[in-house]
Order: C-alpha cells, then sequence, then structure tokens
C-alpha cells in the first residue's frame, strides 16, 4: 500500500468510500457518528483536496482503498483547545487525522494510514465517537493513549480524544515482550470459574475516599486488565489519578500499581499479588453470590470486594470487618467501561 494526496478525479471514490463507511458504521452499533449528518459532505471533500490535507491509500494495484484528512502545526485543531475529563499529554506542535475510513476490501488499510501519519509528524491527536469501538481498539493497539473528552462541530456527540507522541513514548521495542506476556482465552481457567472475565478491557474510574475526618475525596483513574501467560491468568494496570488527570489533579498518595491473577485448580480459587512503589499485598480471591472477594492474607479482616458486575460497568470496595460483623469503608471505586 502507498499514500498519496487526494487530487480532483479522485473525487467519486472518496465518496464512494465514505458511502461504504457510514454503512459499516451502521452495521458496527455506531450509526449516528456519520449517518445523520451523512458525513462527511462533498464540498468539504472539495475543500480539503483544493487545501492539500485530503489523502488517498492505494493497494498494490493502484486502486484507492482509503481515504483520510492530514494536516499539522502548532495548535492546528480548534477543536481541541479544550479537552474534558482528562488532558493532552503532549503540548507540542502535533498533527491530526480526521474522516478516516476505507472500503474493507484490505485488512490493516486504517492502521497503515495511521501509521503513515505519525511517521509524518512523530505527534498525532485523534478522535472518535463513544459508538466507535472498531476505531477505539485500533488506535488502542497502535499505542494512543485516551486523553479525555472533546466535541466537534458537526453534531452533539462527545468524541473521546486520543494521543500518540514519540516524546512521550520513549522506546517501542515492548512488541515482544507484550506478545508473550498477554494472552487469549485457553483452558487454563475453566468457564465456570473465569470470574474475572467481565473485567477484561479499559475502564475509567472514579475513586472515593476520607482521608480526613470530614474531608471527602475524588480521583479520576484508570484500571486496565488483560489476560495473561497463555491463559492462566488475568493482570491489570491501576493508574490513579490516570495518566491524563494527573497533572491538573496531582496526588501525593497516588498508585501506579499492578496485581496478577492466578487461577489455582487445586484450590478453585485465584491467589493475586498487587504492588505499586512501597507496597505488596497478597490475596485469595473466592466468589461470594455475584461478587467477587479477595482476603488480604497479611492483614486481619481487609477485604477487597468487586459487586455489581455488569458489562460496562463494576463497583470495588476496600472494606474492613469489625467483630460484631459491621464493615468500615477504607475506599471504593466505580468504574465505566471504554474499550472491551
Amino acid at each position: 500500500m502507498q499514500i498519496r494526496k487526494s487530487v480532483p478525479q479522485d473525487l467519486d471514490r472518496i465518496m464512494e468510500i465514505y458511502a461504504y463507511a457510514r454503512q459499516f458504521m451502521a452495521q458496527h452499533g455506531n450509526p449516528n457518528q456519520w449517518g445523520p449528518t451523512n458525513w462527511p459532505p462533498e464540498a468539504l471533500i472539495r475543500k480539503d483536496i483544493a487545501d492539500g490535507s485530503s489523502y488517498v491509500c492505494e493497494n498494490e494495484a493502484g486502486k484507492v482503498i482509503g481515504t483520510f484528512f492530514f494536516t499539522q502545526g502548532p495548535d492546528i485543531e480548534p477543536t481541541y483547545r479544550e479537552i474534558t475529563d482528562g488532558n493532552w499529554l503532549d503540548k507540542s506542535p502535533y498533527g491530526v487525522v480526521h474522516r478516516i475510513a476505507s472500503d474493507g476490501s484490505e485488512k490493516g488499510t486504517g492502521a497503515f494510514c495511521i501509521n503513515w501519519a505519525c511517521d509524518q509528524c512523530g505527534h498525532l491527536r485523534m478522535d472518535t465517537h463513544g459508538d466507535n469501538t472498531v476505531m477505539q481498539n485500533l488506535l488502542l493497539k497502535l499505542g494512543f493513549i485516551h486523553c479525555g473528552t472533546i466535541y466537534v462541530q458537526e453534531d452533539s456527540y462527545p468524541r473521546l480524544a486520543y494521543e500518540k507522541s514519540e516524546a512521550c513514548m520513549g522506546e517501542r521495542n515492548m512488541d515482544t515482550f507484550c506478545e508473550a506476556l498477554l494472552s487469549p482465552k485457553t483452558d487454563r481457567i475453566p468457564d465456570e470459574y473465569d470470574w474475572f472475565a467481565p473485567l477484561l478491557g479499559d475502564w475509567d474510574c472514579d475513586y472515593y475516599d476520607e482521608p480526613m475526618a470530614g474531608k471527602k475525596r475524588h480521583v479520576k483513574g484508570e484500571w486496565i486488565f488483560r489476560r495473561i501467560l497463555e491463559g492462566s491468568g488475568i493482570q491489570d494496570i491501576f493508574i490513579f489519578p490516570s495518566r491524563g488527570t494527573k497533572e491538573k489533579n496531582p496526588q501525593p498518595d497516588g498508585e501506579y500499581g499492578t496485581s496478577l491473577r492466578i487461577f489455582n485448580r487445586n484450590q478453585g480459587w485465584y491467589d493475586v499479588v498487587y504492588t505499586c512503589a512501597g507496597t505488596m499485598k497478597r490475596l485469595c480471591f473466592r466468589k461470594e453470590g455475584e461478587a467477587l472477594a479477595g482476603k488480604v492474607l497479611d492483614e486481619e479482616a481487609t477485604f477487597w470486594i468487586f459487586s455489581d458486575i455488569t458489562e460496562n460497568s463494576f463497583h470495588w470496595e476496600y472494606v474492613t470487618l469489625n467483630p460484631d460483623g459491621s464493615r468500615n469503608l477504607i475506599c471504593e471505586i466505580f468504574g465505566r467501561r471504554i474499550w472491551k
């Protein structure tokens, strides 16, 4: 595949690709991003071509199979100047890709176009509709970080904002490590014990505690769960405050940690260890009704509990039990799914 600038003769083919993309979105749970407004309009694409910001992707036979808008510069995208629920990671000049679409004929077209744009600028920002899980998954796979929410001019739907910056990423030679660590589902965890499967994915979280009497605290965070080690366990990354909010809302006792959950086939429970800077805890997780309760092994009557688990939300509590059976709530987290 190769990328070139669009020319006026490409217009009909570009509009065909956008028509296919609208149909694909509607069939995959995303009817509202482009469908109601028949986005993008032909006049806008004509302007993109005239401005030199419209590009097409050709296959080896020279057929146009994808298209997108790309430009770069300092503070180049007006709708990115205001971001909520987070913050951009890199304030240097950046590139932006909009209106990316393919005809679906060749796998990997979208990734090829986005990687090409990254190569041109080294710092790329993009956004997508909350229902566009296909694009969300692709951006995360390509190393983008979800930074917050922005709003666009063409409709009132919020957009998830993503960023990828060479300056922030450092070395990228992690492929071998990630491939060895991450795993699809295998038979190492029987279906009846696959209790943590509903948590797999990425979550926006709201953390609440009361570090001082009468002074409640709310911190935005992120919690990421993946299968690991040939399907024998599930690992998470626990980031509070989140990467997108830590500059605006730093917390001296914030945690950037990880838990390893390995299924113990002999005992029918999960052996768990959590660690972050200065802390390590061992737990044993069992299922109690619809909840997942983890006993902290080296602490008296202390539990971590996942409850109210649905496809798109969960509740987590850190509690201690009194001799009379009453509970003390140390802190709690409410999770909202952003990717599965």
